[in-house]
């Protein structure tokens, strides 16, 4: 997918079948599942006789409409991984890899109810768009970076799901390795994930940070000298203004969203396979 510099993105359409589940999936994380429902026992026998890629979106866990609902991520099975039981479940382990923008779904019958989901590809948009380096992105990766770890030092913050990450070196996939990180609900790290907007990511990464030194008594305060706190708190609320009233994806008409929402709730009223307890 490419943006051009009014923002709005190509629509390139692919059909992908949709796994729902009570977590989101980042892009170069790992996730591992344990899947046992028989739609979703046909997914995996599909996907491995074939592409083995599929589209995890995080189910509603309120009534709530909101765009982050439309809004999910591919998911690449780790071939090695992959194991089925004698009773026909799966486990295996997945790498997040492209979000995309669900435009449109559709149930299959023949594979037990399985939901295909029309999904347009999407990248942040600083990111696909030819521009200079940005100094505030750099300026707030540094600073996140260095929350992160002195969060680790004291015991705040467990790398445990840093150790199995599979993504790039990039700001933009930085910036989701410090989401990913986070030890804060499902909820929120999807709020994250349907940004298009790298900046505005690291700028409230940085800030769950903040909150989560807090909460911790952390002494921030060498770092925050080292970074020069005055230009950090301009940096940071510069961002917020700018940009957190329009970045983000799945813009859908409420009418429009609302059908799919729907559609989604009646062809996923079952429970959704869980990942494993370590993903909890």
């Amino acid at each position: 997918i490419a943006v051009g510099v009014d923002d709005t993105p190509k629509i390139v359409m692919i059909e992908l079948p949709l796994f729902f589940m009570d977590a989101c999936l980042i892009p170069g994380a790992v996730l591992s599942l344990h899947i046992f429902e028989p739609r979703y026992k046909a997914m995996m026998a599909k996907c491995m006789q074939g592409v083995a890629r599929f589209g995890i979106v995080k189910i509603r866990s309120n009534a709530q409409q909101s765009e982050s609902e439309i809004v999910g991520c591919s998911a690449e099975i780790v071939l090695s991984t992959a194991r089925e039981t004698e009773e026909g479940r799966w486990f295996c382990d997945v790498v997040g890899r492209k979000r995309f923008v669900v435009l449109d779904c559709h149930g299959n019958d023949d594979l037990h109810g399985l939901v295909f989901g029309k999904v347009n590809f999407v990248d942040d948009v600083s990111y696909v768009t030819p521009s200079p380096e940005s100094v505030e992105t750099k300026i707030l990766l540094e600073y996140g970076r260095d929350l992160a770890f002195r969060s680790y030092e004291v015991g705040a913050l467990d790398f445990a799901k840093a150790s199995r990450w599979s993504g790039g070196d990039d700001d933009m996939s930085l910036s989701f390795w410090l989401a990913c990180i986070l030890p804060v609900s499902w909820d929120v790290k999807q709020q994250l994930l349907v940004l298009n907007s790298t900046k505005l990511r690291l700028a409230q990464t940085v800030l769950l940070l903040e909150g989560l030194g807090r909460s911790s008594s952390i002494d921030f305060s060498a770092i925050q000298k080292r970074h020069n706190l005055p230009i950090l708190k301009y940096v940071i609320k510069n961002v917020m203004t700018k940009f957190k009233s329009d970045h983000s994806f799945g813009r859908v008409p409420v009418a429009r969203h609302a059908v799919l929402n729907r559609r989604c709730r009646l062809q996923n009223e079952a429970v959704a396979d869980m990942p494993l307890a370590e993903d909890d």
